[in-house]
């Protein structure tokens, strides 16, 4: 899921993918509400799932993140 919060102009490139990522959801919020927690928030509460990772534009994952993630909760 990504929650458009307003702040950059990438959503017509996110929405690029919306038909190639079969599960992926967008939330365009109205407004920018200059707060991270809100659209954040807003997204936490419409997702579908046991496990939720919050990311923003600017962070970064290494390579293995997600595999080391499975790898823990498959413990």
């Amino acid at each position: 899921m990504i929650v458009d919060d307003k702040i950059t102009k990438l959503l017509d490139i996110i929405q690029e993918f919306e038909s190639k990522i079969k599960h992926l959801r967008i939330i365009i919020e109205d407004q920018n509400h200059c707060y991270p927690s809100i659209p954040r928030n807003h997204g936490v509460s419409k997702a579908h799932g046991t496990f939720i990772m919050l990311i923003d534009q600017d962070d970064n994952l290494a390579d293995v993140t997600l595999l080391n993630l499975l790898a823990i909760i498959l413990m």
